[in-house]
C-alpha cells in the first residue's frame, strides 16, 4: 500500500490503497456510493429550489408582460447575441485612401458606433 510514502503524490491510486482509504474515512468501499444522509440533503434541497424557481417564473412572466421591451432586451443579454445590425452599423476604413490614424482612434470609431447598441 502507498499510505506513507512519496509514491502516493501524483501517482493514482491502486484498488487496495483507494480500499483502504475509504474504510479510514468511514465510507462505503462499493463504487459510485452515495450515502444515505446526502442523498436525503439533496432530494431536499431540490425540492427547495423547484418551489423557488416556479416562484420566479411566475415573477419574470408578470415583469415580461408588463415591461415586454425590456424582457426582450435582457433575454438577448443572457443569450449572448448581438443586437441585429451591430456588424452592418460598424465604420469601415480603406486602408488605401483614407488618412492613417492611431489604433486609439480606429477604436474609438468602433466603440462609438456600438456602445448605443449595446448598453451593457
Amino acid at each position: 500500500l502507498l499510505e506513507g510514502s512519496a509514491a502516493t503524490h501524483g501517482a493514482p491510486l491502486k484498488p487496495d490503497d483507494l480500499a483502504q482509504a475509504k474504510k479510514s474515512w468511514g465510507v462505503a468501499e462499493e463504487p459510485f456510493t452515495i450515502a444515505d444522509d446526502v442523498k436525503k440533503l439533496y432530494e431536499e434541497r431540490t425540492k427547495e429550489v423547484e418551489v423557488k424557481a416556479t416562484a420566479w417564473e411566475a415573477t419574470y412572466a408578470a415583469y415580461k408582460a408588463a415591461n415586454p421591451d425590456k424582457a426582450s432586451e435582457l433575454e438577448r443579454r443572457f443569450s449572448h447575441k448581438l443586437p441585429e445590425g451591430l456588424a452592418e452599423s460598424l465604420p469601415t476604413f480603406d486602408y488605401a485612401t483614407d488618412k492613417p490614424l492611431a489604433t486609439r482612434q480606429y477604436s474609438k470609431a468602433c466603440i462609438g458606433t456600438v456602445a448605443p447598441l449595446m448598453p451593457e
